[in-house]
């Protein structure tokens, strides 16, 4: 592969070099490649949201939910029978769901579930330690969805300080 006159360790210390000195073209690999990670994680989050949402939704309606609230959970319970704060939750959630799924209004809708997706790790760290691994995945798809929006982000920071 190498002519014999070439010494290999210079090969990989080059490509070493391009990779950690900020070369365009690995750049750009890694920018894809987090654009599509990110894009992955906004529609996971979406359909997420929407059906959460949806499923919220249908108790005040009086329907059964798909997926109901843990029974043992008394902060569940009480949160599912408190019709306006939790409507109002999964409202937000369902509308959220969609913008992500339609690509529009992203940042707004990452913005309106930043409290939604704290409290449902909370929740599952210090209420329902059974289903950690539901708020441990909603969380990191969370933070996967945020570099998309890093001038965002810091507009804002710079905006607070």
């Amino acid at each position: 592969m190498f002519p014999e006159d070439i010494d290999i360790s210079i090969v990989f210390y080059i490509r070493f070099e391009q990779i950690f000195s900020g070369s365009t073209c690995v750049s750009q690999q890694i920018n894809a490649r987090m654009k599509k990670i990110n894009l992955i994680a906004e529609l996971l989050l979406g359909v997420t949201f929407i059906f959460g949402g949806i499923n919220g939704l249908l108790l005040p309606l009086g329907y059964e939910a798909m997926i109901p609230v843990n029974p043992e959970s008394e902060f569940a319970t009480v949160l599912s029978r408190t019709n306006y704060i939790f409507i109002l939750q999964k409202t937000v959630e369902f509308l959220a769901g969609i913008c992500l799924l339609t690509r529009k209004f992203r940042f707004a809708a990452l913005l309106a579930l930043t409290p939604i997706v704290l409290s449902i790790l909370l929740y599952h760290v210090f209420d329902d330690t059974s289903g950690l691994s539901i708020g441990l995945t909603v969380f990191i798809l969370y933070l996967l969805s945020l570099p998309g929006h890093k001038e965002s982000i810091q507009y804002i920071l710079k905006s607070a300080g």
